[in-house]
């Protein structure tokens, strides 16, 4: 993906009113719905995110609160695969989905995000998407199919780290059906790589999200919690620096891996630096505040190297992103770090830099792409 592609603004895509069909509790503190709309649902690709009102309709509350907030698109009913679907038809909170679905999954926070967890299996939300520009893997998968994909992700980061590992799963199964089984068979499967590999950092065991469907999409995962109550204690930049390494130095003529990744602002800036240092191509989902969602109101801008448009040096995350080229963002005039917010889980948070214009602060949870803060969360007022 060039950095030009990284920054084109994408379409926008249409309202939606939707049924739930799923609202489970996850953990403590996370929440999962899974929502009809096969419009949604087919046209969804990894990266992509939907703006939800928080409240239901014929509720009586039409506009209160008043902005949506944006979450990360975590799975869809055809990237899914069918053995967490049999897992998930287990919740109480369901109906029969008769349509094609896609789901999210949030932190419970705010008055928004509160709201929308008291959603229940009947009930009707109101949707735009998909919107933004995803990690582009559509492009990737088909010449390298056996190209190392590394997801990083950080707390709620993770979600579309699922739907990336799924839809690498399901690209390749695509294009393994159209070869003859003489060709498949290894000579030496002990020796095969994993072609998708995913890194999930958590402040503790009851923080982690993410890690039962990366696997069960058929990456391996590798677990980095600040407490080291599951996994490796520390950052979760530390296995993946490892792991870069190992890949850098393979046989010349190897395959270059590519790092997508979601999470925290200083989680981000730290993997785009480890992968710059390795010279590996990098995609970062960023995470800003998004009262509009498409592109008018300005309030997720991002300082960037290039830009495309007379927004001059700063670009909106909820067009030219969320996805963007880690080489095409400045992180040394991104903020890292909101006020009075705690350290995000797996990395330490240096010094931010300039705000953007307008006073726009990194990233109120509630309306960023899965809020994936998990330090001291941000009043609603």
């Amino acid at each position: 993906m060039s950095q030009e592609a990284c920054l084109s603004p994408t379409r926008i895509s249409t309202r939606t009113i939707v049924p739930v069909l799923e609202s489970v509790g996850v953990g403590s503190s996370f929440h999962k719905l899974r929502l009809g709309g096969t419009a949604i649902a087919r046209a969804a690709r990894p990266g992509q995110f939907v703006h939800v009102l928080p409240h239901i309709l014929r509720s009586g509350a039409l506009h209160d609160p008043l902005l949506r907030r944006a979450f990360s698109i975590m799975a869809t009913s055809s990237s899914t695969p069918t053995t967490a679907r049999s897992t998930a038809a287990s919740s109480s909170l369901k109906i029969v989905d008769e349509e094609e679905w896609f789901e999210i999954l949030f932190r419970v926070g705010g008055r928004g995000t509160t709201l929308l967890a008291q959603a229940r299996a009947g009930e009707e939300l109101d949707v735009l998407g998909p919107l933004g520009n995803g990690f582009g893997l559509e492009a990737v998968a088909q010449p390298q199919a056996q190209r190392p994909l590394l997801l990083v992700g950080g707390g709620v980061g993770v979600p579309p780290m699922i739907f990336a590992a799924q839809f690498a799963a399901q690209t390749a199964a695509l294009r393994l059906a159209d070869v003859s089984r003489e060709t498949l068979a290894p000579q030496h499967p002990q020796a095969q790589e994993f072609a998708v590999e995913a890194f999930v950092g958590a402040r503790c065991a009851a923080e982690l999200v993410g890690v039962t469907a990366l696997r069960l999409a058929g990456a391996r995962v590798s677990v980095a919690t600040d407490d080291g109550s599951v996994g490796q204690r520390g950052l979760v930049t530390a296995p993946l620096l490892q792991r870069l390494r190992e890949l850098k130095g393979r046989a010349s003529g190897a395959v270059e891996p590519l790092v997508c990744t979601c999470g925290p602002w200083p989680m981000l800036k730290a993997v785009a630096q480890l992968c710059a240092e390795q010279d590996v191509e990098c995609r970062v989902s960023l995470e800003e505040n998004m009262p509009c969602g498409v592109g008018v109101c300005n309030g997720c801008v991002v300082p960037l190297l290039n830009t495309p448009d007379d927004y001059g040096r700063y670009g909106r995350i909820c067009v030219h992103g969320p996805v963007l080229d880690a080489r095409t963002v400045d992180w040394g005039d991104a903020q890292a770090s909101p006020p009075g917010v705690a350290s995000p889980p797996g990395v330490a948070s240096p010094p931010g830099g300039a705000s953007p214009p307008g006073g726009a602060q990194h990233p109120t949870p509630e309306h960023s792409p899965n809020g994936s803060w998990t330090g001291a969360m941000h009043s609603e007022k």
